[in-house]
This record gives structure tokens, sequence and C-alpha cells, in this order.
């Protein structure tokens, strides 16, 4: 295909990867993909090897390689090519001498944190963890933004300007992308191979405009909206799956994070039909990266129990006929506020089929906190089964010194048991006697 390569053709949409020839500069075209990127190349006559070969020129950018400096880069290689100048060796040279550029740093960080080590629990995982979610905010943010820049031309101003863009429509995504980017800068910038790949010498991410204060969730179902979800999630017609259901009354009942027991198996629990019922959470599934021992209360045991007899597979919440499979990390929010899609037709969540205001799974957890404060439990006894090292209320629990982190392996069972049981017993009391009716507002169209 030839036609006259321009701003709008290379931004084009496609469905397959397209090339097009410029009708203006013989051999010289672009390669669009259906990601949208357009890279530039010359087709010419290698006179060394006597046969047909081709040079890339560059990624398209409306800062960087633009369409006309492209053409003009071709039509000069075009000219050294016919001269029997080696041009392929030549931009190879000019690509060093020029630097690595932001993306290329981007794609070295992601291949680095991305690399599997050997954890302190002994499994391979790689370095940084939530390194998916960083490669995300990347490259949706920044390669568009500075992606064509040297790194070290990079200024603070550059990296202010991309917070407060994203932080227009969302003060979580800036902080996030400021996280995303300092992590990056501070890789480039070690000392040794790094800082000389890169030229860089310090991170341009410091002195940067403050983001505006998230407002802190301060959602607490009542008693009425407890009684209703709990007998509500035995509703037959339930929008979502046992397994999910369940798993929403254990966020509840269990104060654990819904990422410390969706993928909590079989073997985790210890002495279930015992007087000490324990879930172990072994450290990878934890936000600060130690093991929890989260006792069981009845309730808890009565809903692992349900949970158990639903299927044989080892994974307790499993969602599927797959032995290994675990609920999806947004299974229970999904449920709860129902699932929307371009081509399928919506389906309502739960708290639309029991009629309740909106609330989030973690909702559950501060619910819990709360109901517990309410009959006396101290706010330093409650931080110890949500497994914060650091309260912000009147009873201020200190961070764990060297002594608690290393050497002082006792989780308190006892005083966290405690909790839970009169947790337990406080539920008990608001949900009541099973209903004849369960609680259903919904009506299908």
């Amino acid at each position: 295909m030839a036609k006259l390569i321009t701003t709008n053709l290379v931004t084009t949409t496609v469905k397959k990867r397209t090339k097009v020839f410029d009708t203006k500069c013989p051999g010289f075209y672009v390669s669009i993909t259906p990601k949208g990127t357009a890279t530039f190349a010359l087709r010419y006559r290698n006179k060394n090897t006597g046969k047909q070969d081709y040079v890339e020129i560059g990624v398209y950018d409306p800062k960087g390689w633009t369409v006309d400096l492209a053409r003009a880069k071709a039509q000069d290689l075009s000219g050294r090519a016919g001269l029997g100048h080696n041009i392929k060796n030549e931009v190879k040279i000019l690509q060093a001498a020029s630097g690595a550029t932001v993306n290329q740093m981007i794609d070295d960080f992601i291949v680095a944190v991305s690399t599997k080590e050997r954890k302190a629990d002994g499994e391979m995982r790689p370095v940084l963890e939530s390194w998916k979610n960083v490669e995300g905010f990347l490259n949706r943010e920044v390669r568009p933004a500075i992606g064509f820049m040297a790194p070290a031309d990079v200024t603070n101003n550059e990296i202010a300007q991309i917070q407060q863009k994203i932080a227009q429509r969302s003060t979580s995504g800036a902080r996030q992308t400021r996280s995303a980017m300092k992590r990056l800068f501070a890789f480039g910038s070690e000392a040794g191979e790094n800082s000389r790949k890169y030229r860089l010498t310090s991170s341009p991410v410091h002195n940067l405009p403050k983001v505006k204060k998230e407002h802190e969730r301060t959602r607490v179902l009542d008693e009425t909206e407890i009684r209703t979800l709990w007998w509500g999630l035995d509703h037959p017609g339930l929008p979502c799956t046992k397994a999910v259901a369940l798993g929403i009354k254990f966020e509840l009942i269990s104060m654990l994070r819904a990422a410390e027991f969706r993928p909590a198996r079989r073997s985790f629990i210890a002495d279930l039909d015992g007087e000490m019922p324990v879930l172990n959470v072994p450290l990878k599934f934890v936000k600060k990266r130690r093991v929890i021992r989260q006792p069981l209360n009845s309730l808890a045991v009565e809903i692992v129990k349900q949970a158990m007899a639903l299927h044989d597979n080892d994974v307790i919440f499993s969602p599927l006929l797959d032995p290994d499979a675990v609920l999806n990390r947004s299974a229970l929010s999904h449920a709860l506020n129902g699932k929307r899609g371009k081509k399928v037709k919506r389906v309502p969540g739960i708290i639309e089929f029991l009629g309740m205001k909106p609330f989030t799974p973690h909702d559950l957890r501060r619910t819990a906190a709360t109901l517990c404060g309410d009959i006396g439990i101290s706010d330093a006894e409650i931080a110890k089964c949500l497994d914060h090292s650091k309260d912000r209320g009147e009873n201020v629990v200190e961070a764990p010194s060297v002594t608690g982190r290393v050497y002082v392996q006792s989780k308190r069972l006892k005083e966290k048991r405690a909790v839970l049981d009169a947790l337990d017993a406080e539920l008990r009391r608001i949900i009541g006697a099973r209903p004849k009716v369960l609680p259903c507002a919904w009506q299908a169209a």
C-alpha cells in the first residue's frame, strides 16, 4: 500500500498490522500495529550485499519522531545508502551516542522488578510483587508524556505536570503514579551501570506539589443493614455464587482482608473441630508480609464448613471446578456492585438486590472493628485482629521493636481470640434468628 504518510495516517486505529509506503520518499514506510504503535523505517538496496535491506528509524511520537522528522531522516539515509554507506551501523552508533530514553529505562526497570527471587518464606516471587500495577501506571501515564525523552533531560517540572494532570481525575491515581515514577528514577540513578547507561545522577521526583488529601472512608453498616446483609446472602436468587456470598460473610466475622482469606486452603486451618481453631495465613498473602494466625470464632467456623461442603477442592472459597482456582481479587466488589459490560446486559449486584446503600468489602472490616469498639474493646486489641502495626485512635499501638518483629513470634492468640469471640456474640445478637422470608428488594424486569 502506498500513500502520503501523514500524522492522521500514523494515528489511525487498525485491526491488524498495516504497512504503508510513502509516495513522497521512496522506500520510506510506517508499520502500524493494533495497539497504536507506529514505527518508521526505510527499505533500501544495500550496495555492500547487493540485496534489499531495511533500517528502523524510530517510533512515532508527537514530541519526538514526527512524520516530517522521520521522512527527512529517511531521505538522508537513502542518499547515504546510495553512496555505499553502512547506514544500519551508522544508525546504531547514533542511537548509542544519544543514550537511552525513558521508554527504554521503563522496559529495563520492569524486567528488573519482575525477576523472581527467593523470599523470606523460601518461595520464588518477583522482586516487586506489585510490579504489574506499577507497569500499568508507567505505561498509561508516563510513556505518552516523557517516554521519548532522555532520562537526564527530565526535570521535576515534567514530573509535576504528569502528577497534576492525573490528580484532576483521580487523587489516588496521582499518588500511585508518583510512587511508580519514584521507583523508576531511583532505579535509573543507582550508582554504577544504571547511572552510566541512563546518564542520571539523581532522581527528578522531588519537591513536587502536594496532592490533595484523600477523604477517609467512614462507611459502617448499622444493625439493620448487618441483619439484612447476613440473611440476604442466603437468598437462593442472589446474583453471585455461594462461594462469594460466604466470602463476604467471612470478611465481616474474621476481620481479615479479602486478599488474606481468598486464597486460603484447607491446609491453612488448624484444629477446625477442636477448641482452638486457627487460620494460618502465609506471609505472601499478607499486606505487611508477615504470617497471620487468626483465631476462628464459632461463626467463622460455620462459614468455613459451609464453603468446604460445596466442593472437594483444597481452596476453601473456590469459585470453580478447578481445584486450584481462587476468587478473583475483584470478585467480592463486583458481586456487591454488579457487573457492567459493553456487550453484556448489566447484572444487578447484591446491594441493589437487597435494597441497601452502597458499601465496599473493606467497609465490613471497619464495621466489625466499630462493633468491637462499641462493646468496650480497646483500640490496641482491635488493631491486633486487623493486623495493624499502628493505630491512629486514642490508644496508640507502637510499631513493633526489633524484639517484637524478629525474636518474639507469639501472635497473642488468646487476646485476639477474646476479641473475635466477643464480635461473634455481638453479631449473633444483631442477626438474630433466621427469618421465614429472606431479604430481597430487587424484582426481575
